[in-house]
């Protein structure tokens, strides 16, 4: 079974959604998946652990973390995290 993330990737709506909101926040996969059905300026927003507070989960933490201070180009998302 796919993933929600993996699904939307494979299958981006029509139009792109302006924001996710994550209300259990264990898969950082929705977050960094996110371009494939995000708009540019759309925002992912979760209530599961601070990836910038090492709240959970220290190695998701640091995976997130990754993608929040890495530009596109070396990996990161280019889009916003709340």
């Amino acid at each position: 079974m796919d993933s929600l993330s993996e699904t939307l990737a494979e299958n981006p709506p029509e139009p792109l959604f302006n924001a996710v909101i994550d209300c259990v926040g264990t898969d950082n996969s929705l977050y960094t998946n996110s371009p494939a059905y995000l708009v540019p300026k759309g925002v992912v927003v979760s209530t599961g652990p601070d990836p910038t507070n090492f709240i959970g989960s220290v190695s998701q933490s640091i995976a997130l973390a990754g993608h929040l201070v890495r530009p596109k180009w070396l990996g990161g998302t280019d889009r916003a995290f709340v």
